[in-house]
């Protein structure tokens, strides 16, 4: 690399890179590493939100089966018809909530299992490519400090060779003050090819880094895919483990009593009808007076 490369840019474009890369990424905007932790950047904000959230879902969901799982297992609420029913459901064991067939280890288990996978699964390799972003962040440092040794240096030879070149043509070749300007160059000159390999060498390393690292991020749509589908999938275990016929009551339902109390009413009513028809009935057997002038004195008519 010669001294007459083009300087860095220290426009608009440079400064929106910076904000951008956090670790204010140093060289050309479009310079292949700058390009790649831009990204990668980008990319780490939004898994710190998505993991936050991920996070909270996963603990969202271990609440409900905790809340879930209190209420299933909590006695079901019985009919009584009298307190001799009180008395008797007393020393009996009532069914759940859900149901007789309903075991609270078995969601227990599942939240055990959801806070297992979900770590190993999912926050395990999202933590993992985040401490390699960090890295990859951190060791930028050195190539920043590497680019502005390198700049640095050129800036210095640029100006010791206009030095040189001016004194050319004004002096003798063999005047000291040309040779110690030639010297005073080749020094300069020296140094930049020296901080020139060095960024060099820090440019390579990071961008080997800087290539794992997006590769690997490929991987994390399958992470966030797992992290959903854990915390679904226990969900649906966790239904599974319900009975799906319902608890029952031990005493009557209220429609059985209800229909009870009218079918009790309707007889009542009945019995309480005929009573009245037979009361107002004429008994048979009994001697019915006619009416005056039918029949001749002393002739009765009696019912049948």
């Amino acid at each position: 690399m010669g001294c007459g490369s083009s300087k860095p840019g220290g426009g608009g474009v440079m400064s929106s890179v910076k904000q951008t890369v956090g670790m204010e990424a140093k060289g050309d905007p479009k310079a292949r590493n700058v390009a790649m932790l831009r990204e990668a950047t980008d990319l780490h904000a939004k898994i710190v939100r998505a993991g936050k959230d991920l996070r909270a879902l996963g603990k969202a969901a271990e609440v409900a089966l905790d809340t879930a799982n209190s209420v299933l297992n909590t006695a079901l609420p019985q009919v009584y018809e009298d307190a001799a029913a009180v008395d008797h459901a007393m020393v009996q064991k009532h069914a759940p909530v859900g149901g007789a067939g309903y075991t609270p280890d078995a969601i227990s288990k599942i939240k055990g299992d959801l806070q297992v996978k979900i770590q190993s699964d999912a926050f395990g390799p999202l933590d993992a490519w985040a401490a390699k972003f960090v890295d990859a962040q951190h060791k930028q440092k050195l190539v920043n400090k590497a680019y502005d040794a390198m700049v640095s240096a050129r800036v210095k030879a640029a100006h010791q060779k206009d030095a040189a070149d001016a004194l050319t043509g004004k002096v003798m070749a063999q005047d000291p003050k040309l040779l110690e300007a030639q010297r005073k160059l080749q020094q300069m000159q020296d140094a930049y090819t020296i901080a020139t390999n060095k960024h060099e060498e820090e440019e390579a390393a990071q961008y080997s880094r800087l290539v794992t690292l997006n590769r690997e991020a490929a991987f994390i749509q399958t992470i966030i895919r797992q992290a959903l589908g854990s915390t679904g999938a226990a969900l649906v275990a966790a239904q599974d483990t319900i009975p799906e016929a319902p608890a029952t009551p031990l005493g009557p339902s209220p429609s059985d009593a209800a229909a009870a109390a009218t079918q009790a009413a309707q007889a009542a009513h009945a019995a309480a009808a005929a009573a009245h028809s037979a009361a107002a009935a004429p008994t048979a057997g009994y001697a019915v007076p006619p009416p005056a002038g039918a029949m001749p004195a002393g002739t009765y008519m009696t019912t049948a």
